[in-house]
């Protein structure tokens, strides 16, 4: 009966070991897609990026384009004007995702920062 007692107990540790094991790979899963969501969103705007004439805004076409691949995937993404150069203005683009561990409940906001140009 010790047996059984012991071996049930060593059972549900290791279930719980696995769970939050589980809970981890998932988290780090969540944080690589930021940061590729992160690479493609500035990628897409040194590519397709226009500013608007006369003002230090992205072309709402651009920003639409890159906010909805974003806000598909759980993510929100911001996009402020950082200087200018002759040929270029730069942008501090920020994407953001709610990560936690629902065993724990914790939460937390992962943030992926770069800097891209773009066309002036």
């Amino acid at each position: 009966m010790k047996n059984i007692i012991e071996t049930s107990c060593y059972l549900l540790i290791m279930t719980i070991i696995c769970y939050i094991s589980l809970e981890f790979i998932i988290m780090n899963t969540e944080i690589a897609d930021v940061g590729k969501m992160q690479q493609y969103v500035s990628h897409y705007i040194e590519i397709y990026g226009k500013t608007q004439k006369n003002n230090d805004e992205l072309d709402s076409a651009v920003f639409d384009t890159i906010y909805n691949a974003a806000k598909d995937r759980g993510m929100s993404v911001t996009c402020q004007y950082e200087t200018q150069t002759e040929n270029y203005k730069y942008y501090r683009v920020s994407v953001s995702k709610n990560i936690g561990i629902k065993l724990m409940s914790l939460n937390r906001l992962y943030t992926s920062e770069c800097l891209v140009k773009c066309k002036a």
